[in-house]
């Protein structure tokens, strides 16, 4: 699996040299859920151990991102403010057999916030 940094002559205390991502999908602009689901929809297509960069100027990104991220076993690996606002998030497909499920259904953890649709069913 490659990294995101790689160190120059393989010294962890050098200044780490940033890789390019594998993919990369701007989303500023679009509220929350969309740069969630839309990094999920790119991350899912990447194969295990690849970079996706999500730019994003909502200020729930961060952290929905980190939550969908533990729940799912995917890293944010690096974050970087903009000039122009926007966030950088550095995100990495975890392997197939990292991932958990979420512990709690999406139904149940939106509670009374769930659309009325959701709850009767």
């Amino acid at each position: 699996m490659s990294s995101l940094f790689s160190f120059p002559g393989g010294d962890a205390g050098a200044t780490p040299i940033r890789r390019e991502p594998n993919a990369m999908v701007d989303l500023t602009g679009l509220t929350c859920p969309g740069p969630i689901l839309g990094a999920k929809e790119i991350l899912g297509g990447l194969k295990d151990g690849q970079v996706l960069l999500l730019l994003s100027d909502c200020a729930g990104t961060r952290d929905d991102l980190f939550a969908w991220a533990r729940q799912t076993g995917n890293e944010v690996l690096y974050t970087e403010s903009r000039e122009d606002g926007a966030t950088a998030y550095y995100l990495r497909r975890c392997p197939r057999g990292h991932r958990r499920r979420a512990r709690v259904p999406a139904a149940q953890a939106l509670g009374s916030m769930a659309p009325r649709a959701m709850k009767d069913k």
